[in-house]
């Protein structure tokens, strides 16, 4: 899958998270601005920014969403 440029003219590809420094800017922006001035000024959606801040608030870290799947463990049935 390529690099595609979103609505806001920014480089992305789905699937990939943001890179860390500009999730720390988002979380330092929407301090002081709103989700919509946050995402204009760093060209991403303000669902993007909206997703970065609500994983900030449940994790409490800006590292990219842990990967649940790793954890995933199998139950054998035994009958």
């Amino acid at each position: 899958m390529a690099f595609t440029i979103n609505k806001l003219g920014r480089n992305f590809k789905q699937g990939v998270p943001l890179p860390s420094d500009l999730r720390n800017q988002v979380i330092e922006l929407t301090q002081l601005h709103s989700y919509r001035e946050v995402g204009r000024r760093l060209d991403v959606d303000v669902k993007t920014v909206s997703k970065v801040v609500e994983q900030f608030r449940e994790f409490g870290s800006t590292a990219s969403k842990p990967n649940l799947i790793q954890g995933f463990v199998t139950a054998v049935l035994t009958l």
